[in-house]
């Protein structure tokens, strides 16, 4: 399965020139022949230090945590979010220290139905139905991470015009070494909420970053409709650069989750 049909045009010495895609087709796209690596949040410094940008600590991670959402979000077409939510979850949780969540991006959901009679297809759009979380960190996202902000943000989807019908979606954009947690994907399960998560990798030769396809992390659709609002494939590469920093919100109630961690 994760062999080419013709010689890769790009060869790596000491691999197969058979081989491709890291022996994970339904996970990686390789449209240029390149040489991909998972991208952790250690080759993500590295990478940032390499293309110019400075500073130490909390400010420096910050930054490169900028960067990588902005490109995170800008590989799925969906612009930075600014619109708060409420979450009584995440009062409870935090003794009222927080009740407001901001997820990094929202968009549409689009479902796509199969019809035989006329034979075709009918479409079915549900505004602010999918949420997208960026986070780069070594280590799992729980429901109690960032103080309860998954969680608060996973009720706060059950609010959207598509989770009625089943059609919310919540899709996690994360490095390499970042795990989400068995409970956040058994909240996903218990409300019905189609989890995904996209992985980011880089090419070894000029460490140009890359976005997996979506991988589901459960399947709680059971109806004979297809959502493909969060299976957007970007073929782009993009430069660890400061155009790519995503803008600070004065609103955010998690202003340093961006963090790389």
């Amino acid at each position: 399965m994760g062999r080419r049909w013709n010689l890769d045009p790009k060869p790596t010495v000491g691999w197969s020139e058979y081989s491709a895609f890291n022996n994970s087709p339904l996970r990686n796209s390789d449209p240029f022949g390149d040489t991909l690596a998972p991208l952790s949040t250690f080759e993500l410094r590295r990478i940032a230090r390499n293309n110019g940008v400075t500073g130490s600590g909390v400010r420096f991670n910050k930054r490169v945590g900028g960067m990588f959402e902005g490109m995170a979000l800008a590989s799925q077409g969906v612009p930075k979010n600014n619109f708060l939510y409420s979450s009584s979850e995440r009062r409870a949780a935090t003794l009222g220290k927080k009740d407001e969540v901001i997820p990094d991006g929202v968009s549409s959901t689009t479902v796509y139905t199969l019809t035989v009679i006329p034979f075709g297809y009918t479409a079915s759009v549900y505004p602010g139905s999918h949420f997208i979380e960026v986070k780069a960190v070594d280590g799992t996202i729980n429901l109690s991470s960032s103080n309860y902000q998954i969680q608060g943000e996973m009720q706060a989807i059950r609010s959207s015009s598509g989770y009625s019908s089943g059609k919310s979606v919540f899709t996690f954009i994360t490095t390499s070494n970042t795990v989400i947690g068995r409970d956040v994907i058994n909240y996903a399960n218990k409300y019905g909420i189609q989890l995904y998560q996209i992985g980011a990798i880089y090419e070894t030769s000029n460490d140009l970053i890359m976005f997996s396809p979506p991988f589901p992390l459960n399947n709680v659709n059971k109806s004979k409709s297809y959502d493909l609002s969060p299976m957007k494939i970007n073929p782009l590469r993009w430069s660890l650069v400061p155009l790519w920093e995503a803008p600070d919100n004065p609103a955010d109630p998690d202003p340093d989750e961006s963090h790389v961690q």
